[in-house]
């Protein structure tokens, strides 16, 4: 029987076991009076532990993973209950309705966690709920403080986001929570009308503005395009030009090139026949000139004699006795030429004779 009771008491131990998740904290409550114990236990259990419960006993589950909440998922303009988006107002007056997105994460130190659920929540709901709360009023403060062009603009949106980030962080590190982003997505120009539906005749005609100015950098753009073809093709074409420029003026500098040479040769030809003339001309100018003058007989009989001699010819020319400068042919064999030299040799002397007759 004993045995039975010992048995008893452990099935029912095993079966009020509880395992923490990867990412779950336990804190454990007691119901017990506090003289005895009793409230949140300062102890906590870890991820993946094994926590045997007791009757008196219960754990709440902290998750520390990282959580998002998110707003502007739904988004039905026309229908407010399905419009989540968060409620602002621009510096200017104008109402914005805001998407969001926060991640956050509970704190895994074990004092913290215990505070946690003593002043915030003994769930994960409970936490976010007041992540929600807080997230709301941040971004209601700090985006309010934009004008309604500032909200077109990044940096400003950045400087928004950061705002909200570091306020959030401020007031919730003391529950032991830690922001981690924070991400302003779309906005929209619209408010809620007293009738319930909701007015976003201001954002259409941001819309229609917006569209206009995009159409106007699709045609700025095409406008870009279109001037960087025809950049190119007159690139192009001047490139023709100036190889076409090029081209000829090679051929044009070849052509002076070889105009030159041809007529620096022809030049100097011409300078050398007229040398070559000159010499030639004054060389007969001094032979006539010798020939003129006393002996010019004798040498022109003496050249005739050299000329018949180197042509092998078997005539020469003799005195006829017609006069003091006369000659005639007669027929010699070349093998007497020697021995009539001396008759062109005497023949010097005959018109001396004849003077002397």
């Amino acid at each position: 029987m004993k045995n039975k009771i010992i048995a008893l008491i452990l099935l029912l131990a095993l079966s009020a076991c509880q395992k923490m998740g990867p990412s779950e904290y336990g804190v454990v409550f007691r119901k017990l009076p506090p003289s005895l114990g009793g409230g949140i236990s300062r102890s906590v259990v870890p991820p993946t532990n094994i926590k045997i419960m007791y009757p008196w006993e219960s754990v709440y589950r902290i998750d520390t993973s990282v959580r998002t909440i998110e707003w502007g998922q739904k988004g039905n303009p026309n229908d407010p209950a399905d419009d989540d988006y968060v409620q602002t107002r621009a510096k200017d007056g104008n109402e914005v309705a805001q998407a969001v997105v926060i991640q956050y994460r509970v704190s895994d130190d074990p004092v913290k966690l215990v505070s946690l659920v003593r002043k915030v929540g003994a769930s994960d709901q409970d936490i976010e709920d007041l992540v929600r709360v807080i997230a709301r009023s941040d971004v209601r403060t700090y985006m309010s403080q934009l004008e309604t062009n500032e909200f077109a603009r990044n940096e400003k949106k950045y400087e928004g986001e950061r705002r909200i980030r570091d306020g959030m962080h401020k007031r919730l590190q003391a529950y032991g929570i830690v922001i981690q982003n924070v991400n302003l997505k779309e906005h929209r120009f619209e408010r809620p009308l007293p009738s319930g539906k909701i007015d976003s005749s201001y954002q259409e005609r941001i819309n229609e503005v917006q569209a206009i100015s995009q159409q106007i950098k699709r045609e700025e753009l095409r406008k870009e395009t279109v001037l960087a073809e025809k950049q190119r093709e007159y690139n192009d074409s001047r490139g023709e030009f100036d190889r076409a420029i090029a081209e000829a003026t090679g051929y044009k500098n070849q052509a002076v090139f070889s105009g030159d040479a041809y007529y620096e040769a022809k030049k100097n030809n011409a300078e050398a026949v007229l040398a070559s003339g000159q010499s030639e001309v004054k060389g007969i100018i001094e032979q006539v000139n010798a020939l003129s003058g006393p002996g010019g007989a004798a040498l022109l009989k003496l050249e005739l004699a050299k000329s018949l001699i180197s042509s092998g010819s078997r005539f020469v020319l003799v005195d006829n006795g017609k006069g003091a400068d006369g000659i005639a042919v007669q027929k010699v064999d070349t093998n007497e030429l020697l021995r009539q030299v001396g008759v062109f040799e005497a023949l010097k002397d005959e018109p001396k004779k004849e003077l002397t007759e």
